[in-house]
């Protein structure tokens, strides 16, 4: 999910925090304020989890494909169609 989980979660906190404002009729620049600090919190918090809890950041290959790109590269009965060399008719 890499970056999403955090942006995510922050707007939905901001989402929250400024419906909230707006429904008890806070003037706009403390609902504001308050928007920005619930999308921090859920920014920081989105990240966390992620660090705990999400996938490894390293590519992971299966020991299959490798094994099948190995017999690619050292398969002789390719007849050797390599790039630049033409072929005589």
């Amino acid at each position: 999910m890499g970056d999403r989980l955090p942006k995510l979660l922050g707007g939905l906190f901001a989402f929250a925090a400024l419906s909230v404002c707006i429904l008890n009729r806070i003037d706009p620049w403390t609902a504001t304020v308050r928007g920005l600090l619930a999308f921090a919190a859920g920014h920081i918090a989105g990240s966390i989890w992620e660090g705990l809890f999400g996938a490894p950041a390293g590519k992971v290959i299966e020991a299959d494909a490798l094994d099948v790109q190995s017999r690619q590269e050292a398969d002789p009965a390719d007849g050797g169609d390599q790039v630049g060399e033409e072929t005589a008719a």
